[in-house]
């Protein structure tokens, strides 16, 4: 099946960007592949794995969202909020962001409360100008070549094919059935992630049992970060915190070196309101990695709780210097310890 190249955007403040867009898109591609997506068309197929999701945002569209609410079911009465989560809660599909008129992406907390802590999977952003347009045409056909390249299928692949029979035959004979099905599994490409993929889908329509059941069988074939940080919040939306506590301390020992762990541990420690147990995840979580915005933002909530006002400021502070688009509540929340400070 060939990959398809969804386009979506608003008409009412996106339509000469999207317009200029198609055109571009279809002068390179089959018009066939090319589907467009707006307002008052689309809807008729969803994206799948290996498909390219191309979604403009305009400043305005941001100023919607915080208008509809924040729940899971105000984002879906939006299309192009719906096809935002599409490519936030689905890794295998390719996702580029084309952030028009300066436009920025929600940050984690302007998110629906259920989905601010999903995993960060790196989604494309790429600006976008009508006055710059041959520019960023050619950035964007560029990052659409660089996602959807696939390795060629030759005769390597043919004896691999060979090879995964004969492995298979040898495990019905020496092991236990079930453990035949995990040995199979395990080497077949991509089985890991499928189950990965399903358990964020079961999350996101909130049966977090069945996400469960999705990231344990994903984490028997292949222990990995993303099945335990799956299991992690899915334990966490269960209520059952001694489980969920587990597999982030799995999931900060599959992603040693980096700040995934420590922060989303952290962020969920903020959660639960244990912030003694917060603080050394995100001060950890900046150490690793203090570009992050949203490291600094839980710290400084974490610093804040614990009444360390003069550290919980100079993590705001960072907060604010690092994103362009800052939560209302660390605004005010600065103004608040400045003039406390001021006024003591």
């Amino acid at each position: 099946m060939a990959i398809r190249i969804f386009l979506c955007y608003r008409t009412d403040v996106s339509a000469d960007i999207g317009e200029s867009i198609y055109n571009m898109l279809v002068s390179h591609y089959d018009s066939s592949i090319v589907i467009r997506e707006t307002e008052h068309s689309g809807g008729e197929s969803e994206p799948a794995k290996g498909d390219m999701l191309l979604i403009v945002l305009h400043p305005q569209w941001l100023r919607f969202i915080q208008e509809t609410g924040t729940s899971f079911a105000d984002w879906n009465r939006d299309f192009l909020a719906h096809r935002y989560l599409d490519g936030l809660l689905h890794p295998r599909i390719n996702t580029i962001l084309i952030l028009a008129d300066g436009a920025n992406p929600p940050s984690r907390l302007q998110l629906p409360s259920n989905l601010q802590h999903l995993p960060n999977y790196d989604i494309t952003s790429l600006p976008f100008s009508c006055s710059s347009s041959d520019h960023d045409a050619n950035r964007l056909l560029h990052s659409i070549r660089t996602h959807t390249v696939k390795p060629r299928l030759d005769r390597w692949a043919v004896v691999l094919v060979g090879m995964l029979v004969l492995a298979a035959a040898i495990c019905v004979a020496v092991v236990p059935f079930g453990k035949i099905s995990l040995a199979i599994e395990s080497m077949i490409p991509g089985r890991t992630d499928s189950y990965v993929y399903n358990g964020w889908l079961e999350y996101q329509n909130g049966n977090y049992e069945n996400a469960v059941a999705q990231f344990e069988h994903a984490t028997l074939i292949l222990p990995s970060a993303d099945a335990y940080e799956g299991l992690a919040w899915s334990y966490a939306r269960l209520d059952q915190p001694e489980q969920a506590v587990t597999n982030f301390d799995r999931l900060v020992e599959a992603s040693a070196g980096t700040d995934r762990g420590y922060g989303q541990r952290g962020w969920y420690f903020i959660g639960v309101k244990d912030f003694e147990r917060a603080l050394p995840d995100m001060e950890e979580a900046v150490n690793l990695n203090p570009e992050a915005a949203d490291n600094y933002y839980g710290l400084g909530l974490a610093q804040d709780a614990l009444g360390n006002t003069q550290s919980a400021l100079e993590a705001y502070r960072q907060y604010l210097g690092l994103t362009s688009n800052p939560d209302s509540y660390v605004v005010d929340r600065v103004g608040e310890l400045e003039q406390s400070a001021d006024n003591p």
